[in-house]
């Protein structure tokens, strides 16, 4: 049976001489671009009318402009990454997410001032490998496999409160929503062309047990940490 594999790749400059002689990381730059391209439209606002990955008051429509997805991709691309790789070495599906966030307002319901947090800003998943568990694979790597430098005391993350697949995921995962901001969100109905409002809701979970997990791992399975292979069966 053939594996996935997920791998931590870091921030990804693809401004710098490092990553621009790095043929690996410049393939998983160019493929995290394709995904964004792919499911930009999923989310909302779509991520072409944003300029920055965390956003704010620019989620309303009268904040918004079309930018194309390159402001967003260059944020996503300077954040921490994780993808998901075929034994072909396709990325299929990537996380990116904030390591030490600073803005913990919405989250001090469970985090403190002294917590560490891993804010999710993106998880995308081709349409041809969805329901096979990757979204799960990847909270799996950002909450228990992260390397030292990269872990955090909390993991958080937000949506809008009809991404009822997303929200169902991380809620069996034991995040608890800390916060929610009434129509927050804007954007055109695509059935009917009318301006909705969405809620933006924040979620939150304390992985800080996460390194007593990593310690107890085997020596392989160590040496496995960045490139974690996981059957496609894995979270169905």
């Amino acid at each position: 049976m053939n594996n996935y594999v997920v791998k931590y790749c870091g921030s990804i400059d693809v401004s710098s001489d490092y990553v621009k002689s790095n043929k690996e990381l410049m393939g998983i730059a160019k493929s995290i671009k394709k995904l964004i391209e792919i499911g930009k439209d999923d989310f909302i606002p779509p991520l072409d009318y944003r300029n920055d990955s965390v956003g704010g008051e620019t989620l309303k429509v009268s904040n918004l402009e079309y930018v194309g997805i390159e402001p967003y991709l260059e944020k996503v691309l300077r954040q921490k990454n994780i993808v998901v790789l075929t034994p072909e070495g396709e990325v299929v599906s990537f996380m990116s997410f904030r390591h030490e966030h600073d803005e913990k307002y919405y989250l001090s319901k469970i985090v403190g001032s002294g917590d560490v947090v891993n804010y999710v800003t993106t998880l995308i998943t081709s349409p041809t490998h969805l329901g096979r568990g990757l979204a799960k694979c990847l909270y799996d790597y950002i909450e228990n496999r992260l390397p030292k430098d990269a872990r955090g005391t909390c993991v958080a993350t937000r949506t809008w409160h009809t991404n009822v697949e997303h929200i169902g995921l991380i809620e069996r995962r034991g995040y608890e929503r800390v916060c929610t901001l009434h129509k927050q969100r804007e954007w055109k109905c695509n059935e009917t062309g009318n301006h909705e409002f969405y809620d933006t809701v924040y979620y939150c979970k304390r992985v800080e047990d996460a390194e007593k997990i990593s310690m107890q791992l085997s020596v392989k399975e160590i040496m496995l940490v960045k490139d974690y292979r996981v059957s496609k069966r894995e979270g169905k």
